[in-house]
């Protein structure tokens, strides 16, 4: 199910080598906590804007 701590800060588990995740999961994924652990979570994606356009007519 995780990692359970008692009289210790969470901060210092390690991934790779205590069990952690689902079923078949175990082990895997960078350290908790750590530098470029959420992006294992994100998705990417760029999004622009047109900062000259006015008003509501329709883009070209």
């Amino acid at each position: 199910v995780g990692n359970l701590y008692i009289n210790r800060p969470i901060t210092g588990s390690l991934v790779s080598r205590q069990p952690f995740g689902g079923h078949r999961l175990s082990g895997i994924g960078r350290k908790a906590g750590g530098s470029g652990y959420l992006e294992q979570f994100m998705v990417e994606k760029i999004v622009t804007e047109n900062t000259l356009r006015r008003g509501f007519a329709p883009t070209q």
